[in-house]
């Protein structure tokens, strides 16, 4: 399937997630938003440690998991931008509470109103001029509630005239890092 298709079917499924809420939460629009990984109340990661347990449980446990996975199909093909958001809510999904929530529908409202965004490539050189390229980097403890780093990582094909993403990555490390350096050997053994 060509790049252009993956990205059609995107808004596609971008439009319908957001229909998809609209009918599930009653709201008949959803505002304007620039960045999924913002919440009213603080940024993606907890401000706190510990009080988890105190927090209202979600409406949206039940439904949360098949929203996640249709973004998290688009996202791994043709929006590298909504993994790491898309993989952080994921693995909350069986403790869902009520800032969760407001996440997904934070993340619904981005991908409706930047369904026209586009990742774009474009080959300018033959084969021979080009090369494989791959970009790693890592936060440290980036995770408030287990200190643990998340990893990225981008694969693409360059030359002169040249860029082609082909691959993203976004994933939570199995380890606690002690040190940046350490997190950033991480993402590159995950990228490699």
């Amino acid at each position: 399937m060509a790049h252009t298709d993956r990205i059609v079917r995107l808004a596609r499924m971008a439009r319908d997630n957001g229909n998809w809420w609209g009918r599930l939460t009653g709201l008949s629009a959803l505002p304007l938003l620039d960045d999924p990984g913002k919440v009213v109340g603080g940024d993606l990661v907890f401000q706190h440690l510990g009080g988890e347990e105190q927090e209202p449980r979600g409406q949206l446990g039940k439904i949360a998991c098949s929203i996640l996975m249709r973004i998290l199909y688009a996202a791994r093909l043709a929006r590298f931008d909504l993994l790491r958001i898309t993989c952080e809510l994921a693995t909350r999904v069986s403790r869902c509470t009520e800032m969760d929530d407001e996440r997904l529908l934070r993340l619904v409202q981005y991908i409706y109103h930047h369904a026209s965004d586009r990742q774009t490539g474009f080959i300018g050189d033959s084969i021979e001029q080009c090369a494989l390229h791959l970009f790693c980097d890592a936060d440290f403890a980036g995770d408030s509630m287990t200190q643990r780093s998340t990893s990225g990582a981008h694969l693409a094909i360059h030359g002169e005239h040249s860029i082609f993403p082909l691959q993203g990555l976004s994933a939570k490390q199995d380890v606690v890092a002690f040190s940046t350096p350490e997190a950033e050997f991480y993402a590159g053994c995950a990228g490699y």
